[in-house]
């Protein structure tokens, strides 16, 4: 069973911690310089944020991978431990088509959710990519 952050979790039980390994195929990561993947090792802190509904998740993901040289195209192995912080907000209720806004530094770190949980596996996926 895929492990999943539960904002409610937070909210009821106080800080939370979480930890999911998992296999991960090149093709899922649809990157033609990854020739193959490896294991994805996700470690987790969730906490409850300054701002109502707002939730801070910090953590590592652990990567390992064959990559393409570009030069040679000989794969050859990394791997990669890389730290993150994020902030998750309730998306902003508005209109439905995107509208250009200007976002300062503060802002990169956020995302925004509609459902109160997030599967781990895709928060892994998208600080591998």
């Amino acid at each position: 069973m895929e492990p999943y952050i539960h904002f409610d979790d937070v909210d009821r039980y106080g800080p939370q911690k979480k930890a999911f390994t998992f296999e991960l195929s090149a093709a899922e990561l649809d990157r033609p310089e990854i020739e193959a993947a490896g294991e994805v090792r996700v470690d987790v802190e969730v906490n409850s944020g300054d701002l109502h509904e707002e939730y801070m998740v910090s953590g590592q993901v652990e990567f390992s991978a064959d990559l393409v040289c570009s030069r040679c195209l000989d794969p050859f192995p990394v791997a990669t431990a890389s730290p993150f912080h994020l902030r998750y907000r309730p998306r902003p209720a508005g209109p439905t088509e995107e509208l250009e806004v200007e976002i300062t530094g503060e802002d990169l770190d956020v995302e925004y959710y509609s459902d109160r949980m997030v599967a781990l596996r895709d928060l892994a996926i998208e600080q591998i990519h």
